[in-house]
């Protein structure tokens, strides 16, 4: 299977990432900083590894994630109610055409009595 750089980048999650082989790692190293590419490949020496700073991306992302899950959440719950409305519109459609049916009948029904 073909790694999907661009899908990766777009949608990252632990189970894609728990995929990647080491050349799919190298590229999305490379997508970030040219330098991590470099030192993956002995070109250049590596820098020391910025934990605090590596940490903090990772809240970065963890906060995106979520703040994408909400965004979802609230379309979800726009879409439920706008579902809803439509539901509630057509019912008091419904049950104005079916007065109207009783209306019509009866009315003609009465007139004939009297």
């Amino acid at each position: 299977m073909e790694f999907d750089l661009e899908g990766f980048v777009d949608d990252p999650t632990i189970e894609k990432l728990d995929g990647c082989t080491v050349e799919h790692l190298k590229l999305i190293a490379g997508r970030y900083s040219v330098d991590g590419v470099l030192a993956a490949q002995g070109a250049v020496s590596p820098r020391e590894p910025d934990e605090a700073g590596f940490n903090e991306q990772i809240r970065m992302k963890e906060l995106e994630l979520e703040l994408r899950r909400l965004e979802l959440k609230e379309k979800e719950m726009t879409c439920h109610f706008e579902v809803r409305k439509l539901e509630e519109e057509t019912n008091r459609v419904v049950r104005l055409k079916e007065l109207d049916l009783e209306i019509g009948v009866a009315v003609p029904s009465l007139s004939t009595v009297g």
